[in-house]
């Protein structure tokens, strides 16, 4: 995919215009505008390579960062629905992913090995709701996002 053909192209062409300022900082380390796009790219190569595809739900479970970051936006670039998720989820993961029906799993922070795999469980991802099947027909990315509300389960 080119830089024109990618649904994050307009923030592409900000940051080739300004790569050398301050795009993220974080806890004392400041990244530039061109190391987040090239941290981009490199996530997207990422999750092409793992077989990740449009239209896929993809749980991101990290802290902010660099890393988590760039990986966000590199499944939004690759028109995926995102379930950004806390680590300190705990015993509740697995189910806030089966609500998500997540099929592939991110972990930006993990210090070797695959970060990007699939589970392996078909199982325990939960049915699609029509909203991702529209969402995947239109070719647009997605967000999931939860709340535990006033009740604590996760919805």
């Amino acid at each position: 995919m080119t830089v024109a053909d990618r649904p994050l192209r307009f923030l592409f062409e900000r940051w080739s215009a300004a790569a050398d300022q301050p795009a993220v900082v974080h806890d004392g380390t400041v990244v530039t505008y061109g190391a987040l796009a090239d941290a981009v790219v490199r996530w997207s190569a990422e999750l092409r390579d793992a077989g990740v595809a449009p239209g896929d739900v993809c749980a991101i479970t990290a802290e902010f960062g660099l890393e988590p970051v760039a990986a966000l936006l590199a499944a939004i670039d690759a028109s995926t629905t995102v379930v950004p998720l806390s680590p300190t989820l705990g015993e509740r993961t697995e189910s806030v992913r089966a609500i998500a029906a997540v099929q592939w799993n991110v972990d930006p922070d993990a210090a070797a090995g695959a970060r990007v795999t699939r589970r392996s469980d078909a199982t325990a991802a939960g049915p699609r709701h029509a909203l991702l099947d529209e969402v995947a027909r239109r070719g647009h990315p997605g967000l999931i996002l939860f709340s535990s509300g006033s009740t604590g389960e996760s919805k």
